[in-house]
């Protein structure tokens, strides 16, 4: 898998791939909540979330695996494009997923 991204499919801008955060009710400090692709024109965020809330834990191997692969799912949905064929009659025929 390619971990080039390509171009936003909105606005055919920029896009940046990084951590993503969030602020908790119950903590000052922002949570490590997954990976997201973001373009930088538009603002169009894709987020893919790991499998449980990553912590610190005395198991830094899972952690990097749970990281390495919300990155890798997140560049490969961002990178998804569907591509529509017309037919002979106007109609879209085929959908390809590319």
């Amino acid at each position: 898998m390619s971990e080039e991204l390509e171009a936003c499919p909105l606005c055919g801008g920029k896009a940046e791939c990084g951590k993503f955060y969030e602020l908790s009710q119950y903590s000052a400090d922002p949570e490590y909540l997954g990976e997201s692709v973001v373009c930088l024109s538009c603002g169009l965020r894709l987020i893919e979330y790991v499998e449980y809330p990553v912590r610190k834990s005395p198991d830094y191997d899972e952690e990097a695996r749970l990281r390495d692969k919300a990155k890798s799912l997140v560049i490969k949905r961002w990178n998804t494009r569907i591509r529509k064929t017309v037919g002979e009659d106007g109609s879209n025929e085929v959908e390809e997923v590319v």
